[in-house]
């Protein structure tokens, strides 16, 4: 997908679909939720953490069972997931590139005044 053509799926798409069997992060997911978008993932770390502290983020699967990705969708068909978008866009608007830039300006401050 090109660049300029991203916003355009993103907001065409009511849930995205990461059916990862591996992976350690997900620009795909935060990217996916940046829009307000809930993710279906498989149960690893990269989507556990963050989907068991907000858990309007999205479903989680079992990435080894066969059948589990088919379960996630049709548990998602059924949901209203527009309603959870603001909660999404609100979550993910903590990791803007200027908050994390200031939470580690705050970190390296500390350091080098306990020094």
């Amino acid at each position: 997908v090109l660049d300029d053509d991203i916003q355009l799926w993103m907001n065409a798409a009511d849930i995205v679909v990461l059916p990862y069997r591996r992976i350690t992060t997900s620009g795909a997911a935060m990217l996916a939720w940046s829009f307000g978008k809930p993710v279906i993932a498989p149960a690893l770390p990269a989507f556990v953490e963050p989907m068991d502290r907000a858990p309007f983020l999205g479903v989680l699967y079992d990435p080894g069972d066969p059948t589990a990705l088919v379960a996630a969708l049709q548990k998602a068909q059924g949901g209203d997931w527009q309603i959870f978008q603001p909660d999404i866009l609100t979550w993910a608007a903590q990791f803007n590139w200027q908050r994390i830039g200031q939470r580690f300006a705050k970190l390296y401050g500390e350091v080098i005044s306990d020094q």
